[in-house]
């Protein structure tokens, strides 16, 4: 993905958060999800603030924070299948990983990880890129 198109992302995804917390929910964006092919805003269905980012063959990220607390997490679901939720510690300038724990795809099914985003606005440009099973567990399509 561009980096300026995941910065503009960034900013307008930490737009709402307070400076210092804001600035490093935007710092962690650009580390975490930079390797990744695409990355689209979209909210949850209670209206929360998501980035949701795809990258090669099915690798996928989520990161639904709102800046607010010591902790942001991000959802990676690997090519393979394996499912890793991040927590990152907002209180410290690195940004240190202060927590991880696997998970499996019936766990990502079940709706207990992330909750699921209404299709972004320009969902139909890259839906098929989007495993099927992964489609069914991170967007709610009517």
């Amino acid at each position: 993905m561009d980096r300026a198109e995941l910065e503009r992302l960034a900013g307008e995804y930490i737009a709402d958060m307070t400076s210092i917390r804001g600035r490093r929910v935007f710092r962690l964006i650009m580390r975490e999800l930079v390797g990744f092919d695409h990355v689209v805003s979209c909210s949850s269905a209670a209206g929360a603030a998501m980035l949701l980012a795809l990258g090669e063959g099915g690798r996928v990220a989520c990161c639904r924070s709102n800046g607010k607390g010591e902790r942001a997490e991000i959802v990676f679901v690997e090519r393979d299948g394996a499912v890793a939720r991040r927590a990152y510690n907002l209180l410290k300038d690195s940004l240190p990983e202060i927590d991880c724990q696997s998970f499996t795809i019936e766990d990502l099914e079940n709706g207990s990880l992330v909750a699921r985003a209404r299709p972004p606005a320009d969902w139909n440009g890259w839906r098929g890129l989007l495993p099927e099973r992964l489609r069914r567990c991170l967007i709610e399509e009517e």
